[in-house]
């Protein structure tokens, strides 16, 4: 049987999110995307707090300099935050939504995708974009035609990387470039739709292995490196929405959830933060961002 997450905070979030591990601070940081809060987890103590509302988020990276840049919208716009400081620093892409998820990768640069707009069913120019971040401020369109671009990650030889698409249920792999931050040659890599709900964040653990969010789903499914379902981890709400490893030796999970807008349809603990070890189990450390850091 597998483990039972445990319950670390209920703040009823609308959308919780982004679960980010700081090791600098030894805190794990998450959203509620609506409102823009930002909440922060300190596991030696146990007390956690939200430390920012406002702007609406979408995903956040950890800066090299140990700040972080938040990113959401509206308009795909981005600001740097510490200790309660909120800096503005990216103003925005015209005609975009907000930004949804994000990854640094090991030359600072940033990954994340836009949200798909309204209408979007019908006019399929409004399909959600994956951009890609450059420390100089600059942002490149590098694939297109998505509805809500999620969960991201690379192999640990850095030649492949891989994101999610929630509606179309898939987890994409590309050729990945460390050189020049390209990224090639789209393939299915993992078909979700035999699984229960939708997939949205996910984890790569150090075996190579994939922690799937389900939206809908109740669970949050390990595949291993070929795309084989190995297991899943039941949630006590439906909406399960995001998965990072933390801890001094990555071998916590958290997991972030959604629905707090309905509890009697998700139940009570919808939009918690849940933590659970799984034995052998350990995550990879993040890279961090340098967005904008030298300006």
């Amino acid at each position: 049987m597998p483990p039972n997450p445990r319950l670390i905070a209920n703040y009823q979030c609308n959308t919780g999110e982004g679960p980010l591990w700081h090791p600098d601070e030894q805190a794990l940081y998450w959203m509620d995307i609506p409102p823009g809060r930002l909440f922060r987890y300190d596991p030696a103590t146990d007390e956690h707090e939200t430390v920012r509302e406002g702007r609406t988020l979408g995903a956040a990276t950890l800066q090299a300099d140990g700040s972080l840049l938040l990113m959401g919208g509206p308009g795909c716009t981005a600001s740097t935050w510490r200790d309660g400081v909120e800096t503005p620093s990216f103003d925005g892409i015209p005609g975009e939504t907000r930004f949804n998820d994000a990854i640094a990768d090991p030359e600072g640069r940033i990954f994340s995708g836009s949200m798909a707009g309204e209408g979007w069913q019908d006019d399929p120019a409004k399909l959600g974009k994956l951009y890609r971040l450059d420390p100089d401020g600059s942002a490149h369109v590098v694939d297109e035609g998505f509805g809500c671009v999620n969960g991201m990650g690379f192999t640990a030889d850095l030649n492949t990387f891989f994101f999610i698409d929630t509606f179309s249920m898939n987890v994409y792999a590309y050729g990945y470039d460390r050189a020049t931050g390209a990224i090639v040659d789209r393939r299915v890599h993992i078909d979700t739709r035999g699984v229960p709900g939708k997939p949205d964040g996910m984890a790569i653990d150090a075996d190579g292995c994939f922690w799937v969010a389900r939206w809908g789903g109740s669970c949050v499914v390990r595949f291993d490196p070929d795309g084989q379902e190995m297991s899943r981890l039941p949630l006590p709400t439906p909406n399960v929405t995001s998965v990072a490893f933390a801890g001094p030796d990555l071998s916590t999970m958290y997991i972030t959830t959604a629905g707090c807008n309905d509890p009697e349809t998700f139940g009570r603990e919808a939009g918690a933060l849940f933590a659970v070890e799984i034995d052998g189990v350990r995550g990879v450390p993040e890279y961090r961002s340098r967005f904008r850091l030298d300006r």
